[in-house]
């Protein structure tokens, strides 16, 4: 009788520690699928109002200056994107203008529903963000800071 009960206090845990997991597994999947329909809508706008400036000037235009020494400097173009928790955003902000000087574009969106704190349990208010970058180097502390 002793060893029956042992057999499913172990099997209890068990049960309970998988719960948990799958807890969290449906939360981080319910986290990406908002997060991957606020990206879709940022990228469909990027696309929407794609620049028609050219990046140099042309020599066809331009032909009083000389552009012989002039090449096309060749940037990395990356992005990150993700879920921010509303009380983390002003700090994440400011590090990220701290560390990277600048050279990222970061644009939020609310999400439209309160999402549970993996972490806590609590209800909260969550953001999408997206950060756009140059260069391998300002990407990887991108990554760093994100997964701060």
């Amino acid at each position: 009788m002793q060893e029956q009960l042992q057999k499913l206090e172990v099997e209890l845990r068990e049960v309970t520690k998988n719960k948990e997991k799958l807890r969290k597994n449906l939360l981080e999947l319910i986290e990406y699928t908002h997060m991957l329909r606020v990206t879709k809508k940022f990228v469909r706008r990027t696309v929407e109002f794609e620049p028609t400036y050219e990046e140099f000037p042309s020599l066809d235009t331009d032909s009083l200056l000389d552009y012989s020494c002039m090449q096309r400097l060749g940037a990395k173009l990356g992005f990150v994107s993700g879920l921010i928790n509303q009380g983390k955003v002003e700090a994440f902000e400011r590090m990220l203008w701290r560390v990277c000087k600048g050279y990222t574009i970061v644009t939020y969106a609310e999400l439209d529903e309160p999402l549970e704190d993996p972490e806590t349990g609590e209800v909260i208010k969550w953001y999408v963000f997206l950060i756009s970058f140059w260069g391998e180097q300002i990407g990887h502390k991108v990554k760093k800071i994100c997964d701060w």
